[in-house]
């Protein structure tokens, strides 16, 4: 079975303690990394994907992580 959060866990393994922290908390920041994992899940899938658009798809959601990355960063340096 795989760990709930975990892209948002292994991005950023420094902190597991505080995102599992923030995730029981923080309903925001768990609205978050949800749509963080679901952005990896699908990156993973684009990326295996033989479709003529699975380039286009990849940057596409790889460009939405990383403003989700930028997010998860935000709430984390403020709980510092």
């Amino acid at each position: 079975m795989r760990e709930a959060y975990q892209h948002v866990i292994q991005r950023y393994p420094q902190k597991a303690r505080t995102i599992r922290t923030l995730l029981l908390k923080d309903q925001k920041f768990r609205e978050i990394c949800d749509d963080y994992e679901v952005a990896r899940e699908a990156i993973e899938w684009w990326s295996r994907s033989a479709r003529g658009d699975a380039k286009l798809r990849t940057a596409e959601l790889e460009k939405v992580g990383g403003e989700l990355e930028v997010e998860i960063e935000r709430v984390l340096n403020n709980c510092v």
